[in-house]
């Protein structure tokens, strides 16, 4: 009896409330997350009552409390915090095949972009997604569609198949293929994916006292060493509010310091003993003032600054699943963010509070390609994307170059001095490439530009030394001269390899342009010796060694002893762009390889050296600790095994006398032959170049009588290259092979 009146009581409890609700309008449903979370009445205006305005921010609305401390009001739902996995699951595959489709107003701007007029981020939770999916909510409205930033979910690897966009963009941006290959193997993904939930947790000043932030601070010291505009820790700590405040950017950006000093491998001697709790309080203090700063504006400087750091070194702390932890590895979480930070009116104040953000920048940079390329031919988004690539580096180090003065002593730290080069060599890059794009017809004036952007870049970093000197002999103007040097290389290598690239293109008429592949094959053949061929030669030819020099720069860097006063081992300056750039460059040298064995039967001359490089690189990720870095090491050593597995099998056949070929290491130009497979592959990461300088001075090529097809099994595993006999699908579907086998057909 008792269990029934209970019953009853409830039912008429609950019905009485509805009533209640219904009588005060759908506004008092609403409530904001602040006031929630202090049990606190929240006093919001009535939607119909707010006049609209044509500044987003004016139309956001806001309850009394929020207005008066000056937070981001949140405004949450009833039944927000109630989404299940499976609804979450439901919804994100409903964006993925285009069901998700927002009927908010838009509001387009000169350059093309466009942001919904009511700028409603603040009421996610009405669709009935929970703080902790605000990731995914985010990429499920993407205002630019679903389709332009949704992964798949990864799964096993033979279940998860890129799209053709996916693969050339992954051969050409080494972000992109660090995503796409961790994306692909669930057992790296699962090293980076905490997937942190946000949840009520102490003040962190009461977690970390005055003694554990000097501590702290000394593990930091490469981090303030590329990133002198960081405030110190002690005075964030300083900073810190009483009460967990919700979105407080102190708070999140001392949150992220702390865990890049926690994570920061040091010398037994500088041991920091702390609770075990602490790592989780950190990771959940970052994914709830996160949410935050995502779902409102980084208004402040510390928060914008925060959001670079974990790009750069967490790019999925605030992910919420694998399907948003694939996206936030190409920063396309950060790029929403980042489109609403253009669309303030507090852009100017962040910049004049701080020094303008790369991982801002760069999103902003790739928001407007997005933009820029719709509506055009697939082949065609594929052909401008390295140029536009170049043309986003261009405009932003051209603000950057402006703007460095006004935040930056250059006279005091060296870490202001490599900003300012960085800012200035990629403003050469991004000119050489837009120069190169312009000269694509003209291989001459292309071999000019090349040689040109060689000697400004040494130019450069001449003057850098020259800095430098005025430090005397010390740690740090070391360290940033052999950053500079290694930044140096990876520039040479993108410039030279677009040239390639362009020089393989030229000539090609309209109706071959989704043929690309098939007019390189055929241009070579018709003209082995001719200027196109010469281009390559000279410009590619020992490109694997030009490719190690950034494996052994990297190990150079991270030998470095401890400087004086800091043990902390060696932290890149952004940890994404290291990985990827390492990555990049081991896939290149890997595919290199790949194509001498299906073209020539034959493996590189130097690949002792690059194998002890490649186990070298990887031990030194894994000193980083850090889910990337150790992530991107296991992809290292599997490309590793790879290269081993071939050269065991070529000289086991070597041993038994068969058909094999091996290069000659007495001939500089060993008489080898081509195929498609070799060829094809220089769209994606222009590696035929090392081996056309391989081609006889006669112009005629040697003929292999054996494929070593069957060696290429473990890399065609990677995504980039499904089966190494097609690079050209990226190109048109309607493309067919120049001539069947490796072993077909004569030069």
């Amino acid at each position: 009896m008792s269990r029934r009146l209970q019953q009853r009581n409830h039912t008429m409890t609950s019905g009485k409330q509805a009533d209640g609700a219904k009588s005060r309008g759908p506004y008092a449903r609403r409530i904001c997350s602040h006031c929630r979370s202090r049990k606190v009445k929240c006093h919001l205006p009535d939607p119909q009552a707010v006049r609209p305005s044509a500044d987003p921010l004016e139309q956001h609305l806001s309850c009394k409390r929020c207005i008066d401390k000056a937070l981001d009001c949140i405004i949450e739902m009833p039944g927000a915090s109630s989404s299940t996995p499976a609804s979450q699951s439901s919804r994100a595959s409903q964006a993925r095949s285009g069901q998700v489709i927002s009927d908010r107003k838009r509001t387009a701007y000169e350059d093309g972009a466009s942001v919904d007029a009511d700028d409603s981020l603040g009421s996610s939770s009405s669709d009935g997604h929970s703080p902790a999916s605000m990731s995914d909510f985010l990429l499920a409205n993407n205002i630019d569609g679903a389709d332009a930033v949704l992964r798949p979910a990864p799964g096993p690897a033979h279940h998860f198949q890129p799209s053709n966009a996916q693969i050339f963009e992954a051969s050409m941006q080494p972000v992109s293929l660090l995503s796409l290959v961790l994306a692909r193997q669930p057992q790296s993904l699962r090293l980076l994916l905490h997937l942190p939930r946000s949840q009520q947790c102490p003040a962190l000043g009461s977690l970390i006292g005055a003694e554990m932030v000097k501590a702290l601070h000394k593990r930091l010291y490469w981090i303030y060493l590329f990133r002198p505009y960081l405030p110190d820790l002690a005075h964030l700590h300083r900073l810190l509010p009483k009460a967990n405040e919700h979105g407080d950017p102190a708070s999140f950006l001392f949150a992220v310091l702390c865990r890049l000093a926690l994570d920061a491998q040091a010398d037994n001697a500088a041991a920091i003993t702390c609770d075990s709790s602490l790592h989780i309080y950190l990771r959940s203090a970052i994914a709830h003032h996160g949410e935050a700063v995502l779902l409102g504006l980084p208004r402040h400087c510390y928060a914008a600054a925060a959001l670079e750091l974990l790009y750069a070194f967490y790019p999925t702390a605030l992910a919420a699943s694998t399907t948003s932890a694939a996206a936030s590895l190409c920063s396309e979480t950060l790029l929403l963010a980042a489109e609403r930070i253009l669309a303030s009116e507090h852009v100017a104040s962040l910049v004049q509070e701080g020094p303008p953000l790369e991982a801002i920048n760069f999103t902003l940079q790739k928001l407007r390609l997005e933009v820029a390329s719709d509506g055009l031919p697939r082949h065609r988004q594929l052909r401008l994307s390295w140029t536009a690539r170049g043309n986003w580096e261009w405009e932003s180090s051209l603000a950057r170059v402006s703007s460095l003065g006004a935040f930056l002593d250059l006279e005091r730290h060296c870490g202001s001095l490599l900003l300012a080069h960085s800012a200035a060599a990629l403003k050469e890059q991004g000119n050489t490439l837009h120069l190169l794009y312009s000269k694509r017809g003209d291989l001459d004036q292309m071999d000019t530009v090349v040689r040109l952007h060689t000697e400004s870049d040494a130019r450069l970093l001449q003057q850098l030394h020259v800095a430098l000197s005025s430090f005397g002999d010390c740690f740090a103007a070391e360290a940033v001269s052999n950053v500079a040097i290694l930044e140096g290389h990876v520039r040479h290598n993108n410039v030279s390899g677009y040239a390639m690239f362009l020089a393989t293109l030229s000539g090609a008429g309209a109706n071959q342009e989704s043929a690309v592949s098939k007019h390189i094959v055929d241009r070579l053949k018709s003209q082995p010796s001719g200027p196109i061929s010469s281009f390559l030669q000279r410009h590619g030819d020992r490109r694997t060694d030009d490719l190690a020099k950034i494996l052994t720069g990297f190990c150079g860097l991270s030998s470095l002893e401890s400087p004086q006063g800091a043990t902390v081992l060696f932290q890149p300056p952004s940890a994404i762009s290291l990985c990827a750039e390492i990555i990049y460059a081991c896939k290149n040298i890997v595919e290199v390889n790949a194509a001498k064995l299906t073209g020539w039967s034959g493996l590189d001359d130097h690949l002792d050296l690059h194998l002890v490089a490649f186990t070298e690189s990887a031990s030194r990720l894994e000193r980083l600790c850090s889910g990337l870095a150790t992530a991107s090491a296991g992809l290292v050593r599997s490309l590793h095994t790879i290269l081993v597995n071939w050269r065991r099998q070529v000289n086991r056949r070597e041993r038994q006398q068969q058909t094999v070929v091996l290069p000659s290491s007495s001939s500089p130009h060993p008489a080898r032959r081509q195929s498609l497979n070799t060829l094809s592959s220089s769209t994606g990461s222009a590696t035929v170049e090392s081996d056309l300088g391989y081609l006889s001075p006669a112009g005629t090529s040697g003929s292999s009588s054996s494929p070593l097809d069957e060696f290429l099994v473990d890399w065609s595993s990677w995504p980039q290259l499904d089966q190494l006999t097609d690079w050209s699908v990226s190109f048109g579907a309607d493309w067919s092979v120049p001539f069947a086998g490796a072993g077909a057909e004569g030069g």
